[in-house]
């Protein structure tokens, strides 16, 4: 039972998976529950919005 338990806090501890930016081309973490934003990385999000 608790090997259950731990195997369900495991998946809800992953919040983020890998994307590669569209931009820059480079693998970065992304949270899954975002979906509204496109696959761009911080860096090339920050450089959009100056």
């Amino acid at each position: 039972m608790t090997d259950f338990i731990e195997d369900l806090f495991a998946v809800l501890m992953v919040t983020q998976e890998e994307k590669t930016c569209n931009v820059c081309g480079r693998t970065f973490l992304k949270d899954i529950a975002d979906t509204q934003t496109e696959d761009v990385c911080p860096d090339c999000q920050e450089v959009e919005n100056q």
